[in-house]
């Protein structure tokens, strides 16, 4: 059986449900490195405790009385318990349900619950985080190395998302994100047509940013949002985080968008969709129905999202893809991810825009720090 035969055939079991080992799919890391989001802030006021799985083990994200946001390796180094089964915030400490040891801010275990003097050096592990745009980001590195980038925000605070949906697909993140660059999509599953397109992804930079004038192909169920042109721009900072605004300016509306998502093990993710409505009809919201408007307009563009997953959730990803003009950059957004992982990458046989075909194997720039 040829290695491609054999790529396909793991792609397929992945996609069928099965166990696949991580080495045997078509990436060189299982996890591509980077910030991912795993809960919008405003889910995580001070006190509360939640779980999250992210690169095939379980995280535990809580906020402490004062606002301070933590996120911890799941099992106390004392007996082993679960913190995101029970364990609670009190003031500043993060308390564990079976013996109420308590751990502070720095992750040290300050007070066991006989009243006795802790342990030395009991300590839980924390794991990098910060949060943008309202968004909850934890650091993944394939190696444990800290985080050498940030994620920026993008808007201010009062135009930060406060609700979002979440879906759970059978992806990789890499393939979400190539989604941004594959013009050639838009008109089949989104039944747009673009009147201008443009993406910017520089190999020596962690973010992307495209943009595109579009108009709907044909009338739609959505009334008026469907006959009219609108422009898109994007950046996305890593595989974990993008952010888009969106004008329509016959409608005099402005809207804020985000998709973030995290792989929650070798063959799975989560995305999370938020939407934020700058101004509508040439107007900011009124405060009492903001809310209800942003949410209208978030079940839309998930509405438009959701088109993609049928492709996502059974496609497989062609290391050897043979591009027709029209397309779009793809291959230029292929050599832009190669800085998330770690290892020898190497750019395949591609036909680009202009029709030249190009083979570069390159040295990963994270194994040259």
């Amino acid at each position: 059986m040829s290695e491609r035969t054999s790529e396909n055939r793991d792609q397929l079991a992945a996609h069928a449900g099965q166990q696949v080992n991580p080495r045997r799919l078509p990436y060189p890391n299982a996890y591509p490195n980077g910030w991912y989001g795993v809960c919008l802030s405003s889910d995580l006021p001070p006190g509360r405790v939640v779980r999250r799985r992210l690169a095939g083990e379980d995280i535990v994200v809580y906020r402490t009385r004062s606002g301070l946001l933590r996120v911890v390796r799941p099992y106390c180094p004392h007996l082993g318990a679960h913190l995101g089964y029970g364990g609670a915030v009190d003031h500043e400490n993060l308390v564990c349900p079976f013996h109420h040891f308590a751990y502070d801010s720095t992750g040290a275990c300050v007070r066991t619950g006989y009243g006795t003097p802790p342990p030395p050096n009991l300590k839980l592990t924390l794991v990098e985080s910060c949060e943008a745009d309202g968004i909850i980001l934890v650091w993944y590195d394939v190696k444990g190395n800290p985080s050498n980038w940030k994620v920026h925000d993008t808007v201010p605070s009062h135009l930060q998302p406060r609700t979002c949906r979440t879906y759970t697909l059978r992806d990789h993140p890499q393939e979400v994100f190539e989604n941004i660059a594959d013009r050639g999509h838009f008109g089949p599953i989104h039944k747009t047509i673009l009147n201008s397109f443009s993406f910017e992804a520089p190999d020596t930079e962690t973010w992307f940013k495209a943009s595109w004038d579009a108009r709907p192909a044909a009338r739609t169920n959505l009334g008026i949002w469907s006959a009219t042109n609108f422009r898109v721009e994007v950046e996305g900072q890593g595989l974990g985080f993008a952010s888009a605004r969106v004008v329509i300016p016959k409608l005099g509306t402005h809207l804020r968008a985000w998709a973030v998502q995290v792989p929650i093990d070798p063959t799975h993710l989560e995305l999370r969709i938020g939407l934020r409505v700058e101004r509508i009809f040439g107007q900011i919201a009124p405060r009492l129905l903001s809310r209800l408007i942003d949410r209208a307009f978030l079940v839309l563009q998930c509405k438009d999202v959701a088109r993609d997953f049928p492709v996502w959730r059974n496609k497989i990803h062609q290391p050897r893809p043979r591009l027709v003009k029209g397309d779009g950059p793809i291959m230029e957004y292929r050599r832009w991810v190669r800085k998330f992982y770690y290892g020898e990458l190497e750019t395949p046989h591609a036909v680009t825009d202009n029709g030249d075909r190009a083979r570069t194997p390159v040295k990963n720039p994270s194994d040259m720090t």
